[in-house]
């Protein structure tokens, strides 16, 4: 499910500047995946930090 969101992502910002409208999207779909499975939280926040660190190169 999300590996096709993410081709999906991928190929808007491409195409696009839409990185605040991707940006709300994901933020959404974090809190959906959170609210329904509170025990990912700390590998979320991995997840969230190593992207971070990526995109500050």
């Amino acid at each position: 499910m999300y590996q096709l969101r993410l081709a999906e992502t991928r190929i808007r910002l491409q195409a696009e500047d839409a990185s605040y409208a991707e940006t709300g999207v994901w933020r959404a779909h974090l809190e959906d995946l959170l609210h329904n499975r509170p025990e990912l939280t700390s590998l979320v926040h991995e997840l969230v930090g190593e992207t971070s660190s990526r995109l500050d190169r």
